[in-house]
């Protein structure tokens, strides 16, 4: 038996997140997959690892298709999937992603 992926589908479906801050650690592929209400998310430039290989295999994989990502990185991360702010759609195309927006002008949104 193989262990599951860490963080995988961590909160599937989860509708009652619309805003979201991650400060520290990893996050896995389709960690968030369907969490059709998420319409704000900042990642810290501090996040170690995103885990996101392909477009359908992104943290945020069928997110609203409203959602922004925000970040106070300046691009992506070393550790960070080529595809760590994909998964609009069903193709799982690019969310809008701001770079540089700090932890207070998230909050101030």
């Amino acid at each position: 038996m193989t262990a599951p992926k860490r963080n995988a589908y961590a909160f599937y479906k989860c509708l009652g997140i619309t805003k979201l801050k991650i400060k520290c650690g990893e996050i896995g592929s389709l960690a968030f997959q369907e969490c059709s209400n998420l319409k704000k998310v900042w990642i810290s430039k501090d996040v170690a690892v995103i885990t996101a290989t392909a477009n359908t295999k992104a943290p945020l994989y069928k997110c609203s298709t409203s959602l922004i990502v925000y970040t106070d990185a300046s691009a992506r991360q070393s550790g960070w999937g080529s595809k760590w702010n994909y998964g609009k759609g069903t193709l799982g195309t690019a969310y809008t992603t701001k770079y540089n927006i700090t932890e207070a002008e998230f909050d101030a949104l």
